[in-house]
């Protein structure tokens, strides 16, 4: 929307040059709340919108596509992207409500910063909310604290190297005969749960500013693109090959 409308904020002026500071080696723009008083929406109808997206499940059916805790930020993921448009219409809410940005920061952003929205158009929280939202910016701290990031990475390409030689082994054995699913189905939609969370995050927080800083550490494993094209499209033979045997059933 702020594309397309050709909205541009000037960042020189007084009053908003200090709310306003890109990073330097930020290549994502900010999204600028001016443009929201436009259209400006009542106060009272928007915080109760958010804090419904804050306290309830929209989308329950993604509860059976991602049962596991660890895999809730990919499982809320369209919330959170509703959640993160709607609180730039009632900004004084991540300027001043430490209490309401932290429960929401727990429940969707608790191993995230990177957010889609639609389209392919992602935002950074790190920059979005930070220097210019205090409440969100104290809220997602942890988030973003270099060693909890650096946890993140290394779990997450631990998860990565693991799921390309699992599912090599399933389809070079070429082991999903109606009897072998019948009896490991679960486990292969496990599988495939896990590697599709960790291709996710590994796509949204790779242009990051954030992650380069990893690379300095020598002890992490080393997940390049060509170990994230090879996985897609691995599972995606998978899942096509999963699928062929169930539809027989």
């Amino acid at each position: 929307m702020f594309q397309r409308t050709d909205y541009h904020h000037d960042l020189t002026s007084s009053k908003t040059s200090s709310k306003h500071k890109l990073d330097d080696n930020s290549l994502h723009p900010q999204i600028q709340t001016e443009l929201l008083t436009r259209l400006p929406l009542p106060l009272l109808v928007v915080k109760s919108v958010i804090e419904c997206l804050v306290s309830d499940e929209l989308y329950t059916n993604q509860g059976f596509a991602f049962p596991s805790y660890e895999h809730r930020s990919s499982k809320l993921s369209q919330q959170a992207a509703m959640l993160v448009v709607v609180l730039f219409f009632h900004p004084q809410i991540m300027e001043q409500n430490l209490s309401l940005m932290r429960q929401a920061v727990d429940k969707f952003f608790h191993d995230t910063w990177v957010v889609p929205l639609y389209n392919g158009t992602v935002i950074d929280l790190s920059i979005e909310w930070g220097n210019r939202f205090p409440a969100a910016e104290d809220a997602i701290k942890t988030v973003i604290d270099t060693t909890h990031i650096e946890k993140l990475n290394y779990d997450n390409m631990k998860v990565t190297i693991a799921c390309l030689d699992e599912v090599q082994r399933y389809l070079v054995q070429n082991v999903l005969s109606i009897t072998f699913l019948l009896d490991r189905g679960g486990n292969i939609i496990d599988f495939l749960r896990a590697a599709n969370a960790a291709l996710r995050w590994q796509i949204l927080h790779r242009t990051s500013h954030l992650c380069p800083k990893l690379e300095n550490n020598n002890s992490a494993m080393i997940v390049d693109e060509h170990d994230i094209l090879s996985l897609t499209l691995l599972v995606s033979q998978l899942e096509v090959q999963h699928g062929l045997p169930c539809n027989k059933m």
